[in-house]
């Protein structure tokens, strides 16, 4: 199947819901579409002012990519704030420092419980 991971969907981003680049996970089929068919997307789109994660998300969707919305697979301080504790993320940025970093993977060792696999309601009205 040909996907991409919608990983963030910070409340009022004009974009909307979206791949942020600090962890983009793409399957093997859209990718493959991407390198076979990328000059539609740099013909096509409006990107010279997108970053890469927006360039990609678009261009993927407009190969006909699914988005698969994923928003706990990373931890993220511009998206969602970073929580080293989140027992659901697998990744967590930016940590761009050896003691910040080191401090965190330390807490993932100690995950807290998790509250609730429900999402919250402003993120249901966000996603309508």
């Amino acid at each position: 199947k040909k996907g991409y991971i919608v990983n963030c969907a910070k409340p009022y981003m004009p974009e909307g819901p979206m791949m942020f680049g600090a962890l983009e996970a793409i399957t093997g089929p859209a990718i493959q579409t991407y390198f076979e068919r990328a000059g539609e997307c740099v013909g096509g789109l409006p990107w010279q002012q997108w970053g890469e994660d927006l360039f990609m998300g678009k261009c993927l969707e407009k190969l006909g990519a699914a988005r698969l919305n994923d928003f706990h697979i990373y931890s993220d301080g511009v998206c969602r704030g970073v929580d080293c504790g989140d027992p659901d993320a697998a990744a967590f940025h930016p940590k761009k420092d050896i003691a910040s970093w080191m401090a965190c993977w330390n807490q993932t060792h100690y995950p807290h419980p998790r509250v609730t696999t429900q999402a919250p309601q402003w993120f249901k009205d966000y996603m309508k």
